[in-house]
C-alpha cells in the first residue's frame, strides 16, 4: 500500500494481481496540535472519515486511526499504518 498526499487530496495505492489501483481521498491535518492530528477518507468512500494522529521521524510516517480520534501513540484499540518514504 502506498499513499501520496498532494495538496487538495490523498491518493491510496494498493498493489493488485495485474499492477497498481489507486483511489482518490480527502484529507485534513492541524500539525500544531499535540499529538498531530489528521483526519483521512477511506479510499473509494471519501464520505466515511477515520480521526487519526500522526508523526514523522526521518522518513517514517506513523499514522494511528480509529471511529474516535487516538490520544496516544500506544493506544492499542486502533488501526497503525507505518510508511516510508520513497
Amino acid at each position: 500500500m502506498k499513499l501520496e498526499f498532494r495538496p487538495n487530496k490523498v491518493i491510496w495505492q494498493f498493489q493488485v494481481e495485474d499492477g497498481w489501483k489507486s483511489w482518490d481521498g480527502k484529507f485534513w491535518v492541524d500539525s500544531e496540535a499535540e499529538p498531530k492530528e489528521m483526519d483521512l477518507s477511506e479510499p473509494n468512500n471519501p464520505d466515511r472519515v477515520a480521526l487519526c494522529i500522526y508523526k514523522i521521524e526521518g522518513g517514517r510516517l506513523t499514522i494511528l486511526m480509529g471511529a474516535e480520534r487516538p490520544t496516544t501513540f500506544h493506544d492499542p484499540s486502533t488501526g497503525k499504518l507505518v510508511l516510508t518514504k520513497e
